[in-house]
This record gives structure tokens, C-alpha cells and sequence, in this order.
């Protein structure tokens, strides 16, 4: 290279330099930083496999870089057999990391983010972040490697993520509301929320913890994808995960249509009402249709529902015992008599799967109920809760071992159902409120504003999208934790944390947070 050459590149090389402080600004070009301190200021784009994971770490980046610069930047699926050009960011799963750890890389022509799981991608996101904040640029230098672990990214509200791959104890049963349905309404706003776009979401959060035990709620057919034999969807998902439900999720309730649902009378407990048994919500023999289901004409409209509240095992660790179906004996529209066009849809849901669970490994059992009580009245709730001590007597008087009952109760300290099951009479202990975990217990409330499906972006953005909003998930007195897990039998359980996991899926996926314990039995 000539002199003349040399002397225009350095002026070049320096007028760029002379800008990079102001070229963060909205909308301006970002710099990328090349060897032999060149820099590039077009060209920017993302690659990544075609993979749930990847293309939500993907769209968080750009995300990312369209906050801190405003500029859009491309998202694309990787070829192989293509080049890149120059400059692209490259995303990459890489399972021999070690679980929550990921590496920056940079070549001169690409930056490659790998990391093992998506707590790995957002602490590497967090980090380029801060590069650019600090430098203005992006550093694609062939000097360049970093790593780290999600642990820089796992404090205050996200601190949940420090014990995905660290357990706190023998067993781990976490319960999550996944919200049913394609649209949400808060007042006059509506809210789009396609399960096809929230499911990945929410399978991609359960495959970072890996519970022994899902306790779910508002799990209706929305999230199975096929009505006749309720496969598809969040469902199938878990089962490529090596979850198993519990029991036959065709129901049979007060609104049953005409379907037969084969196997379903074996999935209603002894203590629930059986079918013909005549009593509030249940109707006589006498109803019966032709095929045999029970029948119940509401508002001149037949319903059949899903068990919304089901349990999934994973069948790599733990074992299925005994599990049955209950579905409240008291619901709202019955008792109080009003007309709600809701109100069909909100018994329908509100209801108790129970299980009974053996470690493969250790031989040990523990019973988990999943449930979500009455929305709408706060009288309901404690005749339901009522109804869930009734069952759970029988259960430890039949099992003789520790059970845990959570979900979404709709209520909290000062309402029917959570006073009536920590009363001195009953006896049990919330272990968000009554500090149980031994190592850790959040103090988070439980939920939040319902997220949205942003057409531009092409991704589920989170009902609370920035820290001064996250924030308000904080609270002193657990006022505002409808979602709770409970236990009775405590003196023969070590817990080891209550967690409430906040992180952009779970703020992306539904209006509820996931709660999870850690514990050992003694």
C-alpha cells in the first residue's frame, strides 16, 4: 500500500473514531469494530438455526440493538453452504457447554454468541449490551473471545435462574398458569396471545428447570391443539420433553355434550361427585343422554372441557402411583345463582387433578395437587377449599406421605380459602409466606400484565417490558401472590427454595409467573 493510500485510510480509520461517541444515537449506523482497527458501519445482520430457542435469542438481540441504537437489524435462518458476509452475528446451541454458560467469538467477519440454553443466550445478550453501551460499537476484532455463566444475569428479579441447574433438593414440582385462549382483555385493551406462539415459549422455560412434577392451570384445548383426543400443542411439547399426563384429559363434568369420552368415570376420585350423583353442579341419572354422558343444558348451550388443571410426570425420573380427576362439588353460577356469560367457562376450569409420585431412584412418595379455584367469589373459594381438605385427609390417611398443593388459588392472606387452609384447624403452611426454604423464598408476587404478539417484531413481547414495570412484581406481604404451593406433612420435608420465575418467556408467555420448590424428604 502506497503512502497516499495509507495516510487517506488513517484519516478515515480516525474520523470514524471521532464519531463512535455519537454513533450509538438513534437511528445512526453501528460501527463494528474489524481487525487492524477498520470499521464497518452497514451489513449487520443475525443468523441462526431454526429453532425456538434460537430464533427468540435472535429476536431479543435485535430487540436489543433497535433499544440501545435504533436500528433495525435483520434476522435470518443459517445456511451452511452460504456465506454470511460481512459483518453478521451468528447464534449457535451448543450442548458441550456446560449448562447456562455461553462464549462470544469473533473472527473479523462474524461474531458467534454460543451458549447451552436460553439462561446462557440472555447473559451473553446482557453482556453485548453493556460493550455497547460503553464502546459504541460492536467488537468483531479477531482478538476478541469472552464467556461466562447466566449467574451475571440471574439477580434480583431474575434470580430464579440461579437455581435452574442447581437444585436445592431431592425433588423439584413447580405449578404454572399458562392462560388459555388466542385474546386477553384487560378493560378496554385487548391483548393478543396465540398459544402456537406461547407454547414454544413456555416449553422452552420447563426444559431449563426440568420439574419432577408440572402442576398446570387453564389448560383447556387451546393448549392441546387436537380437540378429539386432546394431543398438539404445549401437550406435545411436554411430551417430547418426556412428560406424561397424569390421566385421560377428557373430562366429564356438569357441561359435557354429547361426545362418549371413553375412560373418564375411572379419572373422577371417590370423593368428587360421581357421575348421576345429584347434587350441586351434577345433575341426576335421569339426565343422561343416549351415549351414556351426563347432560346439562346452560343458557341453551352444551360444553365440553378439558381437565384444565392437569399434572405432568417426567417419566426420566419419577414414577406414576395413582392419579385422579375432581372437579368441585361447589361452582359460582350454582350457588349464587346469576347469569355470567363467562360463568360456564369459569366452572368448567375450576377444578383439582391429584397424583401420587415414587422416585425412580429413591423409592420415596409424595402426593401433588394441582389446582385453580373459583375467580369469581370469594364465599365459593372456601367451600372449595373445603372440599380440597376433605380429599387431602384421605390421601395422607391413604399414602402416608407429604403433599403439596398449589396452583392458582385466587386468593391470598385475607381471603376465604388461603385463611381456611392455614388455620390453626387445618394446619397448612405456605411456603412463600411462612419461609420454609431453607436456602431461598421469593418475595415476588406471582403475576402480571397480560403480554402481546407485536406483528412487526413477529414475537410475544413481555405484559411487563421494562425494569421500572418489572419492579412492581415486588411486594412486602405476599398480598398479591394468588398462585401459591402449600403443604401439609411438612414435618417430614426439608425445603430448600420457593422461586417465582421471572425471565422475558415467562413475561412473554401468560399473565402468571411459574413457582417451583426444591425439597427433600427426611
Amino acid at each position: 500500500m502506497n503512502l497516499r493510500k495509507r495516510i487517506a485510510l488513517l484519516l478515515a480509520v480516525l474520523m470514524l473514531a471521532s464519531i463512535l461517541p455519537s454513533c450509538g444515537s438513534k437511528g445512526e449506523p453501528i460501527p463494528v469494530l474489524l481487525p487492524d482497527g477498520e470499521f464497518a458501519l452497514s451489513g449487520l445482520r443475525i443468523v441462526h438455526d431454526d429453532s425456538t430457542l434460537l430464533l427468540r435469542a435472535a429476536q431479543e438481540t435485535a430487540a436489543m440493538v433497535l433499544e440501545e441504537t435504533g436500528n433495525s437489524l435483520r434476522i435470518a435462518k443459517r445456511r451452511p453452504l452460504f456465506g454470511f458476509g460481512t459483518p453478521t452475528v451468528i447464534l449457535e446451541n451448543r450442548t458441550d457447554l456446560e449448562e447456562g454458560t455461553w462464549e462470544m467469538v469473533a473472527d473479523g467477519k462474524a461474531l458467534t454468541i454460543s451458549a447451552n440454553g436460553y439462561h446462557g443466550f440472555y447473559a451473553a445478550i446482557a453482556q453485548l449490551k453493556t460493550e455497547l453501551q460503553q464502546t459504541n460499537c460492536l467488537d468483531f476484532s479477531t482478538e476478541t473471545k469472552r464467556s461466562g455463566t447466566h449467574l451475571s444475569h440471574s439477580t434480583g428479579l431474575y434470580k430464579a435462574a440461579e437455581y435452574a441447574y442447581n437444585r436445592q433438593g431431592e425433588y423439584r414440582v413447580m405449578f404454572y398458569n399458562v392462560l388459555f385462549g388466542s385474546e386477553a382483555s384487560s378493560g378496554d385493551v385487548k391483548y393478543s396471545v396465540p398459544p402456537e406462539e406461547r407454547d414454544p415459549l413456555q416449553a422452552l422455560m420447563i426444559s431449563a428447570y426440568l420439574p419432577d412434577v408440572l402442576g398446570c392451570q387453564e389448560f383447556n384445548k387451546t393448549k392441546r391443539g387436537n380437540e378429539k383426543d386432546g394431543s398438539g400443542g404445549l401437550a406435545e411439547l411436554l411430551l417430547e420433553l418426556g412428560y406424561a399426563e397424569t390421566v385421560d384429559p377428557r373430562v366429564k363434568n356438569a357441561y359435557t355434550d354429547q361426545e362418549r369420552i371413553p375412560n373418564t368415570d375411572a379419572s373422577l376420585t371417590l370423593l368428587g361427585a360421581a357421575t348421576g350423583e345429584e347434587h350441586l353442579g351434577y345433575v341426576d341419572a335421569s339426565s343422561k343422554n343416549k351415549n351414556g354422558a351426563t347432560e346439562v343444558n346452560y343458557g341453551g348451550a352444551k360444553y365440553t372441557f378439558y381437565n384444565n388443571t392437569p399434572l405432568f410426570y417426567n417419566t426420566k425420573t419419577t414414577r406414576l402411583i395413582k392419579s385422579e380427576y375432581y372437579w368441585y362439588k361447589n361452582q359460582w353460577d350454582q350457588l349464587t345463582g346469576m347469569e355470567h356469560q363467562n360463568s360456564a367457562m369459569d366452572c368448567g376450569s375450576k377444578s383439582a387433578t391429584w397424583g401420587v409420585f415414587e422416585s425412580i431412584e429413591t423409592g420415596e412418595r409424595y402426593v401433588v395437587i394441582s389446582t385453580h379455584m373459583c375467580t369469581r367469589s370469594d364465599y365459593v373459594r372456601g367451600l372449595q377449599a373445603r372440599e380440597l381438605v376433605e380429599l387431602i385427609d384421605h390421601l395422607k390417611k391413604t399414602y402416608q406421605c407429604p403433599v403439596l398443593l398449589g396452583g392458582d388459588l385466587n386468593g391470598n392472606i385475607g381471603d376465604a380459602n388461603y385463611d381456611y387452609f392455614v388455620s390453626e384447624a387445618v394446619g397448612y403452611r405456605s411456603l412463600q409466606d411462612h419461609k420454609l426454604a431453607t436456602v431461598h423464598t421469593s418475595g415476588l408476587r406471582t403475576s402480571h400484565g397480560y403480554p402481546t404478539f407485536d406483528e412487526e417484531s413477529g414475537r410475544m413481547t413481555p405484559g411487563e417490558n421494562d425494569e421500572r414495570k418489572v419492579s412492581t412484581v415486588k411486594q412486602d406481604k405476599n398480598q398479591n401472590s394468588i398462585d401459591q404451593i402449600l403443604v401439609t406433612g411438612q414435618e417430614s420435608v426439608t425445603f430448600g427454595v420457593f422461586e417465582v420465575v421471572v425471565d422475558d418467556l415467562t413475561l412473554s408467555a401468560s399473565d402468571h409467573f411459574p413457582i417451583f420448590t426444591d425439597f427433600s424428604i427426611r
